[in-house]
């Protein structure tokens, strides 16, 4: 495309070919990551010795269900009886998880529909199991591990270089994962609050929610070098 800037804040920015293809100027990689407001200067998050609270997200819809899938994986695990699963409920869901008391009576589940600050929940949550999509990008800020599961085959490149960078798990697409592997994986983290810390850490360094800025910078720094 005729353009003279070109941003792509993902993980697999540097997978994509522009440098062969463009002589356009590229805003690429993490740092250019674009999210909203509320995920800038989130700062080092607390971190818990135990893990208690689990976020679950499909993203803005659930067309397959898997919530009520991964609730019933973990809620009724009587060894995470214990932790609590606070459950995004996007827009474009089925609305009967709102109202099915078997979710909305158990004090183990949290559901929050259409929140204004997902921020605020994220850092709540000390692991999280999450479709792919830009809410990965979301949770690295709030420095929340993170379980993947894809969606959709175009969500397989970004986690690909995710899960290369160590920054996430990934168990399968929707339809190939199996309650024995969350549940390793879920294990792993309770059990292991060394390497959790540790993986907390290279999240939030690794994108700090504030690439909006750096991408003003950049659009900035062009114009003054090509314009007038």
């Amino acid at each position: 495309y005729p353009i003279d800037i070109l941003i792509n804040g993902t993980a697999a920015a540097f997978n994509m070919g522009y440098e062969k293809k463009q002589t356009a100027a590229l805003l690429l990689g993490l740092k250019y990551n674009l999210l909203r407001s509320e995920f800038s200067d989130i700062g080092m998050r607390k971190i818990k010795n135990r893990v208690q609270d689990i976020l679950i997200t499909t993203g803005n819809s659930d067309p397959c269900h898997m919530t009520q899938k991964l609730l019933k994986d973990i809620v009724y695990d009587t060894k995470y009886k214990e932790i609590t699963c606070h459950v995004i409920v996007g827009s474009g869901f089925d609305k009967d998880i709102m109202f099915n008391p078997q979710f909305t009576d158990n004090t183990s589940i949290k559901l929050y529909d259409k929140p204004n600050r997902i921020s605020e929940i994220m850092l709540q949550c000390d692991l999280a199991v999450a479709a792919g999509g830009t809410t990965l990008y979301e949770l690295a800020v709030c420095g929340v591990p993170t379980i993947v599961f894809a969606y959709a085959d175009n969500q397989i490149p970004h986690i690909s270089a995710l899960e290369e960078k160590r920054m996430i798990k990934y168990i399968g697409k929707y339809d190939e994962w199996n309650e024995k592997q969350l549940k390793g994986e879920l294990d792993f983290w309770i059990t292991h609050f060394e390497e959790r810390i540790e993986l907390i850490e290279k999240l939030q360094t690794l994108i700090d929610g504030n690439g909006c800025k750096r991408v003003v910078l950049g659009i900035e720094q062009w114009i003054k070098s090509n314009v007038g």
